[in-house]
């Protein structure tokens, strides 16, 4: 089942992937503008694509699925759905991620989207052991 994230889920949600506060100032402030779309499972809550940022009529996208739900097609189902809701806002979904990052890239060609620019140049410190 697909639906939204509601000030009657938006704990359930926080609970499974603690993505609430981390991008938004409140859970209410989430619900308003995160445009969160969820996929359960029977009724375990498998995955969520949601804007960590909304800026000039443009959302990013973040899409998880936890990992027992993985190779499933929820991902694109997720992504499809907030692209629904993108579009009803009339907010365009941008979606970024690493290009190493193999999963990320396969479902954002698989989805359609398409890079406007060559990647760029993206440099790390590692972390210590």
């Amino acid at each position: 089942t697909i639906g939204d994230v509601t000030a009657a889920n938006v704990a359930v949600v926080d609970d499974a992937f603690g993505v609430v506060e981390r991008f938004w100032r409140t859970p209410e402030d989430f619900v308003d503008h995160a445009i969160g779309t969820l996929v359960w499972v029977e009724e375990e809550l498998a995955g969520i694509c949601y804007a960590a940022a909304v800026a000039d009529r443009r959302a990013e996208i973040d899409v998880l699925t936890k990992p027992a739900f993985r190779q499933r097609g929820l991902g694109k189902l997720l992504v499809n759905g907030f692209v629904a809701r993108c579009a009803a806002r009339s907010v365009a979904p941008l979606w970024d991620c690493y290009t190493n990052n193999v999963g990320s890239m396969a479902l954002c060609n698989a989805i359609g989207f398409r890079a406007p620019a060559p990647p760029y140049s993206f440099f790390t410190i590692p972390r210590r052991p």
